[in-house]
C-alpha cells in the first residue's frame, strides 16, 4: 500500500493545477466528443500496458 506523506499533501493542490492547466491547452480545440472519445482511448491504452506489465509479473 502507498500512503502521501504530508509533503505530498501540501503540494497535491499545486499538482492538480498544473495537471488541470495542461488539460486545457492539450484540449483546447476539442469538441466534448473529441475531448471524451481521447480519454476513452487513454484509458484503453492505460489497460493495454496494465494488462501486459501484469503478464510480466506472472512470467
Amino acid at each position: 500500500m502507498v500512503q502521501v506523506s504530508e509533503e505530498g499533501e501540501k503540494i497535491h493542490p499545486v499538482i492538480c493545477g498544473l495537471s488541470e492547466g495542461w488539460a486545457d491547452i492539450l484540449f483546447s480545440n476539442f469538441s466534448e466528443d473529441e475531448k471524451e472519445m481521447t480519454l476513452e482511448l487513454l484509458q484503453k491504452m492505460a489497460m493495454n500496458v496494465s494488462s501486459h506489465t501484469q503478464g510480466k509479473k506472472r512470467e
